[in-house]
Parts: C-alpha cells; structure tokens; sequence
C-alpha cells in the first residue's frame, strides 16, 4: 500500500493525471482530493486546480503527511509584503546591465517556522522568522554587506530556473523558494531542500551563498549583543 492511500484513504481509481503547469502526464490510482508538488518543475497545486474530464492533479509527488499551514506572526507577514511590493525607486536602486535583480528572499519551510532571508542591492540584510522576531540592519556590518552583495551578483545566473509571478504564498514544509526581485517583475524558484542541501539541484550552489549571508547575519548580531551586555556590566 503506497504511503498515499495511508494519508488519503482509499477508494482512488485508475486516472490520467497531468500538471497545470509544464504538462507532465503520470498515470496512477491517485484520489481526487490529493495535493501534488511536480517532480519536474516543482509546482504546488491540487485537484481542484486541473480541468478536463477524468484528468486532474498530477503526478507526481503527493505532498507529504507532515506539511500544514503555519501559524505566522502579523509583524513577518508586514515585513515580508514591504519589501515584496515596494519598487525599487523607492529604495533609489536604478537598472544597470550588470545589475538585473535588486532583490533576493530565500523562504525555508522548517518544521518549527518559516525564515526569511532577505537581501537587497543597497545592503540591506534582515532575516525574519514566521513565529516573530529576528535579525535586522545587519547590512550595515562589512561581513553580511560582502556576502549580501556577493549572493545578489549571482542571482541573475539563476533567473533561468526561475518563473515570473506575482503570487507569493508561504513556502511548505521541506521545501525553500526563492523570490528573485528585478526591474521587471517579480520570478520564483524552489526545491526541496534535501535537494539543496545534497547539491542535486541548479539552485544548489545559490543556496549555499545564502547560507553564508545568514551565517555572517548571526556572527554580527552576537557580535552586538556581546558588545551591548559589556556596556552594561
């Protein structure tokens, strides 16, 4: 018995199944109230989202038993929508041909929260936490600036992977996406995160930048807690 039928029940029948998406077609006994992640392009979607007789959500992999919907503090969804809808005028950024993207957040879905890294081109560093609270104006320290920087020059290389949108859902259990923001709209990218991590995805090495930024983020706000408890001993 496939893990599935042990999460959906039984009672499923023999079905075409195809992603709304890029159109991969799987053939299975899925349940017609199943929710899928694409093996191929990684999309996110259900039963409902499929039109035609007989043909709905596809193929692929049926979103795993473990990922729900987060519970999120009001403050991280304010954050996070400033910066997703802000033009960069307002940041003063400007186009260049070397500069595409002005903005960068990597979402990981842990099984406790959500954390958000977001990076801009003026050197802005701050990482939110779902569950509240967080890093904030570290990009004003030469590590996390370098690395900030550093990751956004990379970004535009993986615009390839990526697709336009201008949804922006919270990201599931496992699983990280990336909002690459630029002069003409918004792209999205993700993975699994077993996937990043074990460098079986394009976006691998991207990721690996990422981390460097949230490990240089921490490194300067130890630093100045540590400087700020020494004042007040």
């Amino acid at each position: 018995m496939s893990w599935w039928r042990k999460l959906f029940g039984i009672g499923a029948k023999e079905t075409t199944v195809v992603c709304p998406k890029c159109g991969l077609v799987v053939a299975g006994d899925f349940p017609k109230n199943a929710t899928f992640i694409c093996a191929d392009c990684s999309a996110v979607f259900s039963a409902k989202d499929c039109q035609g007789n007989g043909v709905f959500a596809a193929g692929l992999e049926p979103t795993p038993p473990e990922i729900e919907k987060y519970e999120v503090d009001e403050m991280y969804l304010d954050l996070r929508q400033q910066i997703l809808t802000t033009h960069p005028s307002n940041l003063g950024l400007k186009a260049s041909p070397s500069s595409q993207v002005w903005a960068v957040l990597m979402e990981m879905g842990t099984p406790e929260a959500i954390v958000t890294l977001v990076t801009v081109a003026d050197g802005t560093v701050s990482l939110y936490f779902s569950t509240g609270g967080g890093i904030i104006g570290v990009g004003q320290h030469e590590g996390p600036r370098k690395a900030c920087l550093k990751l956004l020059a990379a970004a535009s290389d993986c615009l390839q992977h990526a697709n336009p949108t201008r949804d922006f859902p919270l990201p599931m259990i496992g699983r990280t996406q990336f909002y690459f923001m630029t002069f003409i709209g918004a792209f999205k990218a993700e993975a699994a995160d077993a996937d990043l991590e074990n460098n079986l995805s394009p976006l691998s090495p991207f990721y690996c930048e990422a981390q460097k930024v949230i490990t240089e983020a921490r490194l300067a706000e130890e630093r100045t807690r540590g400087k700020r408890a020494g004042k007040t001993k």
